[in-house]
């Protein structure tokens, strides 16, 4: 599961709700993976690659490896 979290997740009203949503989710044994829609700006490669590590460790296949031959 990625959860996408908006600015309201940072608000004190919000920080206990979802702090028990993910432990509920966790205790079943399921993934969660937080992404701040911040995170989206400054670093979404480090995000995806993180969901593709999850997809991937789920048994999903990765990308497939580019193979570049040759110079040009």
């Amino acid at each position: 599961m990625v959860e996408i979290d908006g600015i309201h997740h940072t608000w004190a009203p919000q920080v206990v709700p979802d702090a028990l949503r993910q432990n509920e989710v966790t205790l079943q044994r399921h993934v969660v993976l937080r992404l701040p829609v911040l995170g989206l700006r400054l670093a979404p490669d480090e995000f995806f690659d993180q969901v593709e590590r999850a997809l991937v460790g789920a048994g999903l296949p990765g990308r497939p490896s580019v193979v570049r031959t040759g110079t040009g």
